[in-house]
């Protein structure tokens, strides 16, 4: 199954792809969601680098690990999640993000999501789209104020 949000925001696409590909250990400085982010393996910027995330959703403490995968001709960042709080409902878990330019000058950027429920009884997890929605708000306010 997949969800996705599209957002359209006044950073540049690349300056915002760019805070994820090379600056994700900023984004508990930024986002009142991301309590931390560590490299377990890799570097933070190296394809196939896994990367621990603690983060607050529904109002609770979670943690992810994920493998992670940039596309730096697409603007997109692939994170698998491979441990965590989120496997517990899920059997998979992938979230790609994709920055592009649009005509205005602005950019768009598009959260996906592709999951396996454990079972039917899981909600679909609309919870991380609102939380992307806001990290995606908080650093394009970061930008701004740059």
């Amino acid at each position: 199954m997949s969800l996705s949000i599209s957002l359209d925001i006044s950073s540049s696409a690349e300056k915002f792809y760019n805070q994820w590909r090379t600056q994700a250990h900023l984004l508990p400085g930024i986002s009142g969601s991301i309590h931390s982010v560590e490299v377990h393996e890799g570097d933070w910027d190296s394809d196939g680098a896994v990367k621990l995330w603690t983060y607050t959703l529904e109002g609770k403490s979670r943690t992810a690990k994920d493998k992670v995968s940039f596309d730096d001709e697409d603007k997109s960042v692939t994170m698998d999640i491979i441990e965590g709080d989120v496997l517990k409902e899920f059997k998979s878990f992938k979230i790609v993000m994709k920055a592009s330019a649009k005509a205005d000058g602005k950019s768009r950027v598009i959260w996906s999501y592709d999951f396996e429920k454990i079972s039917e009884s899981v909600a679909l997890p609309v919870s991380y789209l609102i939380i992307y929605e806001k990290l995606t708000r908080e650093v394009e306010s970061h930008h701004g104020a740059e």
